[in-house]
């Protein structure tokens, strides 16, 4: 068979499959993926017993290989892994996370595959050594995609990398699921979730419960806001390891009955449904796919200018940004919002979700795939 017929077996690589928006954009990809071009297989390096995954929402065609590293230095797990990619001899390997990266484009060195990177987030929080290797690695790299033209341009300067390394790719949502969800919703099994009233209006963050996400000034900002409008609720959906401090920081503040941390769901589309207006207080961000789900549903943004809300977000348009990183600014942001024009800003942000079609991402995707492989292969 010549290379102009032959199927690009392409891998793609992630630390783990647990819930995370890296891992819901893998689903969604081989969901779109052309399987006449392209065969398409998953590796996941660690595995967490217990713990809620998504192996079970992929496709049935896709292979999956499962490493089990318990660290990075784990020399039998590198031994299996370098076995796998020998066995299967992948075209093209695309990597996540910084972990993952560093692992994938070092054995690159002794196998033959081209390798894509993709960057997720403005890691501001990167040691002078994972920046160090990074950028030495970037010599290894065929190429590098950012999620937002923010995280192309971020990352660059911090690891010293030329931009001409980098194409930005947006994560894309699916948003023929999307309106197939607006169909059939209960409106009322969600509100007798948190015992809410027709009359009651919910805001909304889908989020992990980490440091970089910064709920606690959510939560202060919030509790200001609903000490004058007493018919709001926030709702929280995503699980992490504040959890425990953030429940009792509600407790201290007196309003378990106005903020819910309902944990990880997986009818994620039915909060959206029943939702007024979704905000965020993340410290980073790289494209938030939560952001461009939102907005997909109707719902106006409310965040801090973070990497992707910065191009999702046009001010008093579909949304505001959070200018200072305090409650009190978080609360006026939360009332200029509902004293404004909902049903036009509810408008604008289905028209703005419409650019992050996850069609786009795929051809986008494809595209790359078939340039490097072509490149000099």
């Amino acid at each position: 068979m010549g290379k102009e017929n032959k199927k690009i077996k392409v891998v793609f690589a992630v630390n783990d499959f647990m819930v995370g928006g890296a891992q819901r954009l893998i689903i969604d990809l081989f969901n779109h993926f052309d399987r006449d071009k392209f065969q398409i297989s998953l590796i996941t390096l660690f595995q967490f017993l217990g713990k809620w995954e998504f192996y079970e929402m992929l496709p049935k065609d896709v292979e999956v290989h499962k490493m089990n590293f318990r660290k990075f230095l784990d020399a039998v797990e590198w031994v299996k892994l370098i076995k796998v990619l020998r066995e299967s001899k992948p075209d093209v390997v695309v990597s996540n996370i910084f972990l993952c990266n560093s692992i994938f484009r070092i054995v690159k060195i002794f196998l033959r595959y081209k390798i894509i990177i993709v960057e997720h987030n403005t890691y501001i929080y990167k040691t002078k050594l994972q920046i160090l290797l990074d950028k030495i690695l970037s010599y290894v790299t065929d190429r590098i995609v950012a999620v937002s033209k923010t995280v192309a341009s971020f990352t660059a300067k911090q690891e010293g990398i030329n931009i001409d390394k980098f194409t930005v790719i947006h994560n894309g949502i699916d948003l023929d699921k999307i309106n197939a969800a607006k169909k059939n919703f209960d409106k009322r099994k969600i509100f007798d979730e948190i015992g809410a009233c027709e009359s009651d209006k919910i805001i909304i963050n889908i989020t992990r419960l980490t440091k970089q996400k910064n709920t606690r000034l959510l939560i202060d900002g919030f509790s200001i806001f609903a000490e004058r409008y007493l018919n709001y609720k926030l709702i929280i959906i995503g699980d992490g390891s504040l959890r425990g401090e953030l429940e009792a920081r509600i407790k201290e503040l007196g309003i378990e009955n106005r903020i819910f941390l309902l944990g990880a769901k997986k009818n994620i589309h039915d909060y959206y449904l029943v939702s007024d207006f979704f905000v965020s207080t993340s410290i980073i961000e790289g494209f938030s796919l939560a952001h461009a789900e939102a907005m997909a549903y109707g719902l106006p943004l409310l965040s801090t200018k973070t990497a992707g809300s910065d191009e999702m977000i046009k001010e008093g348009i579909n949304g505001y940004f959070i200018e200072k990183e305090n409650p009190q600014a978080v609360a006026d942001r939360m009332e200029k919002m509902i004293f404004s024009d909902l049903d036009i800003m509810s408008m604008n942000s289905l028209e703005e979700a419409r650019k992050f079609s996850i069609i786009n991402t795929v051809k986008n995707y494809e595209k790359l795939i078939l340039y490097i492989y072509g490149k000099n292969g």
